[in-house]
């Protein structure tokens, strides 16, 4: 953050308690700005865990598909953690910053596996291709997904 300096005019001698006072306000404003969030966004308020894991299904890896996990308890974090799965089907979690992680906590995890992902990627997809798992898992209200952060290892999925 920057913040602009205050120059005292020549002349214009301020006492100590007006000093104390004009210090004081910046300490406030200061602590304000940051708490009303002037940083980009981008400050975690709560510790990150890694999370990784791989997607199956049949036994098979699952390239290309889209996994988020969507706290139980609502407002720990805004957005949702998610990740997009390598050719070997795994992932790696992301809520701020590439591959930072989730905060603690239980979720309901969806996973969205396109049949195709169009040239331009699946940003750009209007509409997005159909699901490959007919959407079984791609809602949050009715999946059966579930998974607790931080675990012991990777959060796996293998799906019939």
């Amino acid at each position: 953050m920057e913040f602009c300096q205050v120059r005292q005019a020549e002349g214009n001698e301020k006492g100590p308690m007006q000093n104390f006072h004009r210090t004081t306000l910046w300490i406030l404003f200061a602590l304000l700005a940051a708490a009303l969030g002037c940083s980009g966004g981008d400050v975690e308020l709560l510790p990150l865990h890694s999370v990784e894991g791989a997607l199956t299904c049949d036994g098979k890896p699952m390239p290309h598909a889209i996994v988020i996990f969507h706290p139980a308890k609502k407002g720990i974090v805004e957005g949702n953690p998610r990740g997009v799965t390598d050719e070997d089907g795994r992932y790696q979690l992301t809520t701020f910053r590439a591959d930072d992680g989730a905060p603690a906590g239980e979720y309901k995890v969806t996973i969205y596996w396109p049949q195709s992902v169009p040239e331009g990627g699946l940003e750009n997809a209007d509409p997005l291709p159909p699901d490959r798992l007919q959407e079984a898992y791609a809602d949050e209200a009715t999946t059966k997904l579930t998974a607790t952060v931080p675990s012991a290892g990777d959060i796996d999925f293998a799906l019939p």
